[in-house]
């Protein structure tokens, strides 16, 4: 950008300007030094246009508009060039003023590459730059199957999504309601708020998945507001909602879907606890031994073996503080099992239990050596 060091170089006959497919220009665009421009312009020698209308390219993409208004002003130059990609660039890096400047050259396809441009402001939250893109009749939202509502719902950009839903092509229905699907795996609340009040829209679709994968990664605001629409059931597919929750030991996920009549945490033989001692998350045995309809005894006391195996003492002394639980059912397994894998701590709970045999198993070694 040294404006006066260039003047003094272009005065000198042995300078070519255009050198190296005209880099200068293309370098001083990238940079957004439209002074430098300027004065390139001005030299009959270089070409704007070279590389496939490179500069206009570069300057859109970093936003330069005061240097995209120059290019402009040369004929040679053409903005519409590699499939509009001046615009799609601009588009997806959130330059409006740019896509302002290119909206107004006639040349300039904005729906080009299957609307590539207001698809890629969806994806990346650019809501200036998609009103501004919906105001050119060429442009179609609904391009690529809705692929920008999808886009944006999935990337949490609700200002975007609102604007797309009050654009009539827009069906958030599209590809088995994926909008909402996403949207509520990735935990965007207002996002799936807004959703939900198209009528179109089913967040029951695909068996109820997005409700599932909500529930799978812990996003309890998605969750209570998919259970407060009726069409959602939270049993879907033998109760996958709650196994998943406890799987990765949701706490507040467990307590919104325990509070639901429909849910059954005792489903496919107590999986729901079996889930969560494996994992050893305490939190959510507690709320899980908490409701009546669960069975820590089921399977010959599976529970108290699967937590001692796997060493996990704080559940095990939460299943013992449970009556229905028996440690020493079949043939005190859980003590064995436990000293097996070198589990002192639980062995220490275990035998502290007077129905645990304690003349059986290696644990008097296990807590010697410990």
């Amino acid at each position: 950008g040294h404006t006066e060091m260039v003047k003094y170089l272009l005065k000198n006959p042995k300078v070519d300007p255009s050198a190296r497919d005209n880099n200068a220009i293309s370098w001083a665009s990238i940079n957004g030094h439209a002074d430098v421009v300027q004065l390139l312009l001005a030299d009959s020698r270089v070409d704007p246009s070279d590389c496939d209308n490179d500069s206009i390219r570069r300057a859109s993409y970093y936003g330069h508009s005061k240097v995209v208004k120059l290019l402009l002003e040369d004929s040679r130059v053409d903005p519409s060039a590699r499939g509009n990609d001046a615009i799609r660039s601009a588009s997806s890096n959130g330059h409006s003023d740019v896509v302002q400047i290119l909206l107004a050259d006639s040349r300039v396809d904005p729906s080009d590459c299957d609307n590539d441009a207001i698809r890629r402001a969806s994806y990346y939250g650019h809501s200036e730059v998609v009103k501004l893109l919906l105001e050119d009749s060429r442009v179609d939202p609904s391009a690529r199957d809705n692929y920008a509502i999808r886009s944006a719902s999935e990337n949490g950009h609700a200002d975007v999504v609102q604007i797309l839903l009050a654009d009539s092509r827009v069906d958030p229905s599209d590809f088995n309601n994926l909008a909402i699907q996403r949207a509520s795996t990735y935990g965007h609340a207002d996002v799936v708020q807004i959703l939900l009040a198209d009528s179109r829209v089913d967040p029951s679709a695909n068996y109820n998945l997005g409700f599932v994968w909500a529930s799978g990664n812990g996003h309890a605001d998605v969750v209570q507001l998919l259970l407060a629409d009726s069409r959602v059931d939270p049993s879907n597919c033998d109760n996958d909602a709650i196994r998943r929750a406890l799987y990765y030991g949701h706490s507040e996920v467990v307590k919104l879907l325990l509070e639901d009549y429909r849910v059954d945490p005792s489903a496919n033989g107590n999986a729901a606890i079996h889930k969560a001692l494996y994992y050893g998350h305490s939190e959510v045995v507690k709320l899980l031994l908490a409701d009546p309809r669960v069975d820590p005894s089921d399977c010959d006391n599976h529970a108290i073996r699967q937590a001692s195996v796997k060493g996990h003492a704080d559940v095990v002394q939460i299943l013992l503080e449970d009556f229905r639980v028996d440690p020493s059912a079949n043939d005190n397994i859980a003590i064995r099992l436990a000293s097996e894998k070198g589990h002192a701590e639980v062995v220490k709970i275990l035998l502290a239990d007077s129905r645990v045999n304690e003349t059986l198993g290696p644990w008097r070694l296990l807590l010697f050596n410990e």
